[in-house]
């Protein structure tokens, strides 16, 4: 059976083509700031976390996971009102995507995303929202989202990653200076096990900021 030499040359071009490998396929190329999110209604209200018991609970983890989605276009989502002109809505709701930290959170040797998003309602108020997503089949997989306080009562400060431990450090209420900030924080660590996370060895507290 004779093969064309177009089908020869389109062949021979295709395994020419460089593969990319394991290490080059990484988390790291999603482009979070141009990105579609999961989101519920319910989150525009703030995460289900007891501001006044803040200092003992500044935290929830979503569960379900949401739904719905959004889509952030260079690094923020807007919320208009039905017919209002984009130009004109600096005081709506807003979401934006503040920080992305990589590092491996299940032990496979393959880098995970925790990506910070701030939801704010326009005004002084807003709150943070925890993303965790791994790399799987070419796409950004969705693991977990946690819902933090809001700004001095228990707002997400800090994300980090290390040795397979999630360490999130939350603005300690007890030694809130006003509505927008603490000097104070309450580390939290947490463990990726069976399928969801899980706060792991004892809180530590310590002067803002933490080294």
């Amino acid at each position: 059976m004779r093969i064309s030499c177009l089908v020869v040359a389109v062949l021979m071009s295709v395994s020419s083509l460089p593969c990319a490998s394991s290490e080059e396929a990484s988390i790291r190329q999603v482009d979070f700031k141009n990105f579609t999110f999961s989101w519920d209604k319910a989150m525009e209200t703030g995460p289900a976390v007891d501001y006044k018991q803040a200092a003992s609970s500044p935290y929830v983890w979503l569960n379900p996971l949401p739904r719905q989605h959004i889509r952030a276009v260079k690094g923020m989502h807007h919320f208009h009102a039905p017919g209002e002109d984009p130009h004109d809505s600096w005081h709506d709701p807003i979401v934006s995507i503040d920080e992305v930290t990589y590092g491996d959170l299940d032990s496979d040797g393959i880098e995970e995303a925790a990506v910070r998003l701030n939801y704010s309602t326009g005004g002084t108020y807003n709150w943070d929202f925890l993303y965790i997503y791994k790399y799987n089949s070419g796409h950004a997989q969705l693991l977990a989202v946690l819902g933090s306080g809001s700004r001095g009562d228990g707002g997400l400060g800090r994300v980090v990653i290390s040795d397979g431990i999630l360490a999130l450090d939350f603005n300690d209420p007890d030694r809130r200076k006003g509505d927008c900030c603490s000097g104070g924080y309450v580390r939290v660590r947490f463990r990726w096990q069976n399928d969801h996370f899980v706060e792991e060895g004892r809180r530590e507290r310590g002067d803002w900021p933490p080294d």
